[in-house]
């Protein structure tokens, strides 16, 4: 895809798609294989100076588990997340087109799934054999955690044709530059109680359809097992 405006149809077609409240989760997250091979057909040169902002609005103030995925999306889309929690909480992706756009795409279908996947885990044994509002919470967060620990290594796997240091720093320079604040967003860490349930997130991570429509080497990461985490 030679022409920028044709990208931007496209990717303003994807966006559109991922966010539709009719469409099925396979159909949404079709979207990130799309994105893939958005950034790969369509990467700026370093002579391109143009950077612009893309912003989603979060349900959540950079504490939740989810919320650790802000930062690699960024990384795999060379931009840099600003994370806003005064008044509504949102974060912004700054960084050359497409990978803002397709930042808030990712973070829209990455968060979508993950709130299909606990409603899902809430009717397995392994949630409802906690009897206690407390331990079921810390059930969710521990599922949450293994989920999202295999979301980020199929990202990076999906993105890693893509992925350049350079341009992911000189992203950070302009969001520091317009923001005065640094564009890193920090990664909650908790120590895993429920093995079980964490483990069971990550099978989750398995399942969500990131890789819909194109066939990807399996992961060369080398992270710890969710139940291995302290």
């Amino acid at each position: 895809m030679d022409d920028p405006n044709d990208m931007r149809r496209e990717l303003s077609a994807l966006l559109r798609k991922a966010k539709a409240a009719g469409s099925t989760e396979a159909e949404a997250m079709a979207a990130a294989a799309k994105a893939a091979d958005l950034m790969r057909t369509h990467r700026p040169n370093d002579d391109d100076a143009e950077y612009e902002e893309a912003s989603v609005a979060l349900k959540t103030k950079g504490r939740s588990e989810r919320d650790g995925l802000l930062s690699v999306i960024g990384l795999c889309t060379n931009s840099a997340p600003i994370l806003h929690t005064d008044w509504t909480p949102a974060v912004t992706f700054v960084g050359q087109s497409p990978g803002p756009e397709i930042s808030v795409s990712l973070v829209t279908l990455c968060y979508r799934a993950v709130d299909h996947e606990i409603e899902r885990f809430k009717d397995t044994g392994e949630y409802k054999k906690h009897r206690t509002l407390s331990t079921r919470r810390q059930c969710v967060r521990d599922f949450t955690s293994g989920l999202c620990h295999r979301l980020v290594q199929r990202l990076y796997t999906l993105f890693s044709e893509t992925m350049e240091e350079h341009a992911y720093d000189a992203a950070h320079l302009v969001a520091f530059t317009r923001f005065q604040i640094s564009g890193t967003v920090p990664r909650p860490s908790r120590n895993i109680r429920f093995g079980g349930a964490a483990q069971a997130g990550y099978e989750a991570g398995e399942r969500v359809r990131l890789d819909h429509g194109l066939a990807l080497p399996a992961p060369q990461n080398t992270l710890p097992s969710p139940t291995d985490a302290s």
